[in-house]
């Protein structure tokens, strides 16, 4: 089933990756594969946490299924590690 925007972890997410970017990235790691877990990937990305830690991004996108969300995703890690070089 798909998960809805009246999510408690949709609704309080940003803040929490925000907030505590290394806590969420570890919940996501542990978390079961679903469409809870993408769609907290894709908020955990879309919010830039992926620039803050890109290879533990690009482990999390390998879990996505391929969407165009999943190519934003990986544009916007890829964008990071080329400003950085």
């Amino acid at each position: 089933m798909p998960v809805g925007d009246q999510h408690p972890l949709v609704k309080c997410g940003g803040s929490w990756v925000q907030n505590d970017p290394v806590a969420a990235g570890s919940w996501l790691d542990q978390a079961p594969p679903g469409d809870l877990k993408n769609r907290a990937i894709l908020q955990y990305a879309m919010l830039g946490t992926s620039a803050e830690e890109p290879a533990h991004a690009a482990r999390l996108h390998v879990t996505l299924p391929v969407t165009p969300d999943r190519e934003v995703f990986l544009d916007r890690v890829l964008a990071h590690w080329k400003s950085k070089d």
